[in-house]
């Protein structure tokens, strides 16, 4: 049973991995609000380490939008840059053979009683 091969049209590109640049920016977001927040004094009353967690809150925030867009200007560019290519689709069927029809023709269920015939009276199920 052999059939005529498909012949279909697609597109190949490398596309960035969105999860990546997002975390990347939010990784540069928190050392940029860390440099940022280190250069200037900060209040006694509060301290350095709540006053960073606070600003990364936007620091974090921006590094992530900022990693989107790029992926999205990366995405777009690599589209562009996509080229077309033909691919056949063909489907092979195989006929199972006489052993394996034999095989999986005999039920399971005789040999699961069996195992429970051997079992005291006491074990088996109550039917």
């Amino acid at each position: 049973m052999s059939q005529q091969p498909q012949t279909d049209q697609v597109k190949i590109r490398r596309a960035p991995k969105f999860g990546a640049f997002l975390a990347v920016g939010a990784v540069a977001g928190f050392i940029a609000t860390l440099i940022l927040t280190s250069l200037f004094p900060t209040d006694p009353s509060v301290g350095l380490p709540a006053t960073v967690a606070y600003f990364s809150l936007y620091g974090v925030s921006a590094g992530v939008v900022l990693g989107a867009v790029v992926a999205l200007i990366l995405d777009r560019i690599s589209s562009k840059r996509a080229k077309s290519i033909s691919v056949e689709h063909e489907e092979v069927v195989t006929e199972p053979e006489a052993d394996d029809v034999v095989a999986d023709s005999q039920p399971e269920v005789e040999e699961q009683t069996a195992a429970s015939e051997d079992r005291p009276a006491q074990e088996r199920p109550q039917q």
